[in-house]
């Protein structure tokens, strides 16, 4: 008994990596970009594809990674959701268009 339970643990731990794999399939990490305190994590990451890279990928979540803004030193990096596959793919693919420019 504790032995066919075992297998349907490991069977059930495969199975929720592998939703948690597939749910961030369309994420996209960003660092660097210049935080404040009453910022909108989606219309900054919006600005930034657009004003930088010359994109408009449709966005559906974006948010801060770690504790809130209070005073802290170190910009914090920002995961921003796509709409689709098809809308990382524009962003990756529109990458080197960042080489070359300063970190804001």
């Amino acid at each position: 008994v504790v032995e066919r339970q075992s297998v349907q643990i490991d069977s059930l731990m495969k199975k929720v990596d592998n939703q948690t794999a597939r749910s961030m399939r369309k994420n996209v990490i960003i660092s660097g970009l210049v935080e404040n305190e009453h910022e909108d994590p989606k219309e900054t990451v919006a600005k930034f594809f657009e004003e930088e890279m010359n994109i408009t990928p449709k966005i559906s979540v974006a948010h801060r990674l770690g504790d809130n803004f209070a005073g802290r030193k170190t910009l914090q990096p920002m995961v921003t959701k796509c709409a689709s596959i098809d809308e990382k793919k524009m962003i990756f693919q529109n990458v080197g268009s960042l080489k070359g420019k300063k970190k804001q």
